[in-house]
Parts: C-alpha cells; structure tokens; sequence
C-alpha cells in the first residue's frame, strides 16, 4: 500500500466508525469465534469473502496447498453480491439495493454507500478506491472513492449484458466470464478497456474471487475449489478444496 493508500484508509476507517459504526446496524450480522473468508488485494493477505446458502459469511485465507477460514459472520442471507476492495475493505449488495462498504479487521463495521443500486448485476473491486459494475442494461460503470464519498466515473462501456461474472485483478485490470464460457482479461489503457480472451470451456464456473493480482479461485458446479494461477498469457489451475457446495457468493 501507498502512503496516500494508507491515508485514505485512516480517513475512511474514521467516516465509517462516526457514520454508521457496526454491521449489526445495517446487515445484522455478528462476529461468531469460528472461521470466515476473504482475498489479498481483495481484502488483504491473500484472502477471500464468501457467502454460504444458510446466510453465514466467512473470510478465508490462503494456507497452501489449500485455503482457511479465519472469521465467521452471522446474517447475510440479505446479500446478493459481495466485492472485495483490498486492504481489509469489502462491497455488501443487499437485497434492498442498499450498497455498504465493510471493513474487517477484530470486529466488522459498514457504512452505507448508497440505497439505489437496483439496476447492479454485477459488481467487482478493483482497488480500495475503485470498483467496477455492471447494470441490468449492460452498462459498465466505474465508481472511485473522492476521499469523502464514492462517486460514479461514468459510464466505460455498453452491450455488457452478456457478462456472466467479473472479479477484478488490480486497479486496471479485471476477469470476465461470459455468457459463451470464455475467460477474457480486460486491461485499462488508452482510455479504454481492452479484452484478451484467456480461455474456454467455463462453463462448469459457478463462483470466481480473486486472490492476488496473479491468482484467484474457483467454485465448480461440482463443489470443487480451484486456484489459478498466471502463467504466461493465461492461467493454470489445481485443487484448492472440495465441498462448496454450499457457497453462494465469493468477492
């Protein structure tokens, strides 16, 4: 993290503890002395978030070859789409459109960004100050935080109704798995995003989070967690766990 970064995340940290303080507030959920899950530019220290089928949430953290749960939260059956930021910070969709900003750290607080997010579909976190959505009318708009409040950039982009998941990689950089089961790589530059497909036959893809700038993870529809990794123009992939079934969400 920059030292600018690291401002921005004491400035932050103060509005949300004046602001709205717990989660408990806003999604009703408790901190429960078990496990949970997160993801590293995601959320910090190669980490992961993830949302069960029974409304429980979880951190988990990066224990190769495989991946542990290091906090558990309590009522998130609300939830409908989670995107992790990166140092510690995570995107809340709630069903009532409402979008938080949570931060875990020994407890979890959140603060509601905005109440109108009815048209998201789809979101991804791209930095702590960046991220990514896309709406029901296949509008890509990119949202970046002003030091006092997220506000939308504008819209980067049309026809993106085909995307099926996104999961961001770094501030210019985002993974998108479409509705024909590619893997495709978008990159900012030129003022501009810029696709490279990266791979085929995703079909079998349920759920995506990123890990790292180089690695994220997979939930197949068969249960199975895969890690992958960049290698060369695309990625490679191997095991992580079994038994996923029950996850809803990752971010």
């Amino acid at each position: 993290m920059t030292h600018s970064e690291g401002i921005l995340v004491k400035i932050r940290l103060i509005l949300s503890t004046l602001a709205v303080a717990i989660s408990a507030a806003l999604i009703g959920s408790t901190a429960v002395a078990t496990a949970a899950p997160v993801s590293e530019r995601q959320i910090g220290g190669n980490r992961f978030v993830e949302v069960k089928q029974d409304g429980t949430a979880a951190i988990w953290k990066q224990a190769p070859p495989t991946y542990t749960t290091v906090k558990s939260y309590q009522g998130y059956a609300n939830v409908r789409a989670v995107a992790g930021l990166g140092s510690g910070w995570y995107l809340a969709l709630r069903n009532n459109n409402e979008l938080l900003e949570c931060e875990i750290d020994n407890t979890e607080r959140c603060t509601l960004i905005n109440g109108g997010f009815s048209p998201t579909r789809l979101l991804a976190g791209l930095s702590t100050t960046t991220f990514l959505e896309v709406t029901q009318d296949g509008h890509l708009i990119r949202w970046s935080w002003t030091g006092g409040s997220w506000k939308s950039v504008g819209i980067q982009g049309t026809g993106w109704q085909n995307a099926r998941i996104i999961i961001g990689l770094d501030a210019n950089t985002f993974l998108e798995i479409n509705n024909a089961n590619d893997l495709v790589r978008w990159s900012w530059a030129n003022n501009q995003w810029n696709g490279a497909k990266v791979g085929q036959g995703w079909q079998n893809t349920r759920l995506l989070a990123s890990v790292s700038s180089t690695q994220f993870v997979e939930v197949r529809n068969d249960g199975v967690l895969v890690e992958w990794s960049a290698s060369g123009g695309s990625y490679t992939g191997r095991q992580a766990g079994q038994g996923w079934q029950s996850a809803r969400l990752l971010g």
